[in-house]
């Protein structure tokens, strides 16, 4: 069968020109009354293609219809696609694109073509095609099963950055090359109109913007290109910064073709797969972009908010009205304080810890030394009380900050059954092992006033074996080390 290109006589040195009169009018109306896409541009001839090979009729044949022979052929094919798969929205969307076609070809005013009763009206929410938007956890476990370096490093820039997909095949490592040797910790990634000129579609609308990424995609990416450079050797500027890989390519072509679309599509599928995500055939690639947009929307780590224009703008949106006009893009170095703020690991022990104090991670980073000793004592005391069903009587406070409102922590916030059958030991196991040999004592030695529990933070006690068998007085505590840094308590 004949290439699209071929049959609608596309010139190969210019794809706007073609050897069809009516060819040449759409292509010149898309260029300089549209996006000027190259994407714009495939959508539109891949349509008009199909509609002369269902018609039986090349473009010339069909400009020279009546209005009454169009709108008859377009009904037939509207129902066809319907009859074939095609959702509302997608069949409205090719109707559109060839009433355009038959417009500029003279199709106007008393021979306008009608298709207002035609297409079907569609709400925007409803979807016909389902999708499931990973969690933030989900998607770092995406990246941890993603099968390679590559893989990794591109379902991190995707969760991190919220790229489009087109957008991230497009990007070059002279995009990113300055800040990354730099040793940056939050590379900006600029989105420009040239990058159209290797991906179709690849800055949407020409609006240019740019976000940044995180340590955790950097640190990635840094592992992957220097896989990369053993495997073909250096890197030039105006190569792919994710290389497409492809073994039926010469070995020193694989470093210098672009990555498709379809291959993201097929390596974030199989990553959600490999994370034993029940509906892994549901997530795509714009899922991991709702997931940035969650991260954007999110509180930070310092307890704010990004503000909705910031949103927008590292989303690649224009705002709405005069707000994009006024919105000041320049500020790189303020925009990138803001992102560094963003919470991408929820997880860590700051902010695990922030949570059950109910106040935010960076008040507990900017701690004194001498302040994190009291404040174990505090989370400990919390940590017991709430295993034993009693309510906090003091408070866990940071010094220098408002006092937070009680706070009950739950197994699955501070440590996991796994984690207690592998030996790790975590704030919880640590109170569990206090409250046991409490219990222990108090049951064999009621009444006993001299018994006192000893500060948790110093001594750890023994089994509760060994509770039972000699007075309290008589225990021998086993101290361990307490790493005040990250909340744990370590062997």
């Amino acid at each position: 069968m004949i290439g699209w290109r071929s049959y609608l006589m596309l010139f190969k040195d210019d794809s706007w020109r073609s050897g069809y009169q009516s060819v040449s009018r759409l292509l010149r109306h898309l260029r300089f009354k549209c996006s000027g896409s190259l994407q714009t541009l495939e959508e539109y001839c891949w349509t008009l293609y199909n509609f002369c090979q269902f018609a039986g009729k090349n473009p010339e044949e069909l400009v020279a219809l009546s209005k009454d022979e169009v709108e008859k052929l377009l009904e037939e094919y509207y129902y066809y696609k319907r009859e074939h798969g095609c959702s509302v929205r997608t069949a409205n969307g090719l109707i559109s694109k060839l009433a355009t076609f038959f417009r500029v070809n003279g199709f106007k005013g008393d021979k306008d073509v009608d298709v207002g009763d035609l297409t079907q009206h569609w709400p925007t929410r409803l979807r016909v095609k389902p999708e499931y938007i990973p969690m933030l956890e989900e998607a770092h476990k995406m990246a941890d099963a993603a099968g390679s370096l590559r893989n990794r490093a591109i379902i991190l820039f995707l969760l991190s950055t919220g790229l489009r997909t087109s957008s991230l095949c497009a990007l070059t490592y002279g995009d990113i090359k300055e800040e990354l040797e730099k040793g940056v910790e939050n590379p900006v990634v600029r989105v420009y109109p040239e990058m159209r000129d290797r991906v179709p579609g690849a800055c949407k609308r020409g609006n240019p913007y740019h976000t940044y990424a995180s340590k955790k995609a950097v640190e990635a990416l840094r592992l992957y290109l220097e896989e990369r450079r053993r495997k073909y050797g250096e890197i030039r500027d105006e190569d792919p910064l994710f290389a497409s890989e492809y073994n039926r390519l010469p070995r020193r072509k694989r470093n210098q073709r672009f990555l498709t679309p379809r291959e993201i599509q097929v390596i974030v599928k199989e990553a959600a797969r490999r994370a034993g995500i029940k509906d892994w055939m549901h997530v795509t690639p714009k899922c991991l972009r709702k997931t940035y947009e969650h991260v954007l929307r999110s509180e930070r780590v310092d307890g704010t908010r990004l503000d909705y224009k910031t949103q927008e703008f590292l989303m690649g949106h224009v705002l709405p009205g005069s707000q994009d006009a006024y919105y000041d893009k320049t500020k790189i170095e303020e925009l990138r304080a803001e992102y560094a703020k963003l919470n991408f690991n929820p997880n860590n022990p700051e902010t695990v810890v922030a949570k059950l104090l109910g106040v935010n991670a960076a008040q507990l980073l900017q701690l004194e030394e001498e302040d994190k000793l009291p404040l174990l004592q505090k989370i400990l005391k919390i940590l017991q009380n709430a295993r034993q069903g009693i309510g906090s009587s003091e408070e866990a406070k940071i010094p220098g900050t408002a006092t937070p409102p009680n706070f009950q922590p739950t197994k699955k916030v501070v440590n996991s059954r796994q984690q207690r059958k592998t030996g790790q030991t975590t704030l919880l196991t640590y109170t569990e092992n206090a409250t046991e040999s409490g219990r222990s004592a108090n049951e064999n030695h009621a009444g006993d006033e001299q018994i006192k529990q000893k500060p948790l933070t110093n001594n750890i006690p023994t089994h509760t074996k060994q509770t039972q068998e000699k007075p309290p007085d008589q225990i021998k505590m086993k101290k361990r080390k307490v790493n005040l840094d990250s909340f744990l308590v370590e062997d």
